[in-house]
């Protein structure tokens, strides 16, 4: 984990410690899909310098996220979308493929707990409490799972 700025230092030096404008952040940065090459960048190291409208912390701009299946992040802001593709490049196949395979995980267990069929709401509801819960440790992608937890405790009896 890392500290980044949402209002990069260069273009406002006077925000540099200002709570609001500090985030926890990942690395942002995979290992080539190949293993070969350059590794693949995205988060604030994608972003770098540039200027950003999407704020992870208001929950306007959340609640305009969703994924699709395959673990692809949408957002309903056209703005928003690009710079979830372009600045942010949180589309890219390894962080795809590594949603899904979380999920996976999450799904294989809650499938041999309670059926794939049955998922009791009580028990979908105090895992999203679980993840929502802020403690130390997080699982990776606890946003996505969140998200999956969500919809599934709609649907759950």
């Amino acid at each position: 984990m890392k500290i980044e700025h949402r209002v990069a230092q260069s273009m406002d030096e006077a925000r540099d410690l200002e709570w609001s404008n500090l985030l926890g952040a990942c690395r942002g940065e995979l290992s080539s899909p190949s293993g070969r090459g350059a590794n693949v960048l995205h988060c604030d190291s994608s972003k770098g310098d540039q200027a950003i409208d999407i704020d992870p912390t208001n929950a306007t701009h959340i609640a305009c996220l969703f994924y699709e299946p395959g673990g692809t992040l949408r957002s309903s802001r056209p703005n928003h979308q690009d710079e979830i593709n372009g600045v942010l490049n949180l589309n890219v196949l390894p962080l795809r493929e590594r949603r899904t395979r979380v999920l996976a995980v999450v799904q294989l267990e809650l499938n041999k707990r309670f059926g794939a069929r049955t998922l009791p709401k009580v028990q979908v509801k105090r895992l999203l409490e679980l993840y929502r819960s802020p403690r130390g440790d997080q699982p990776p992608f606890v946003g996505f799972l969140c998200w999956w937890l969500e919809r599934a405790q709609r649907k759950a009896v």
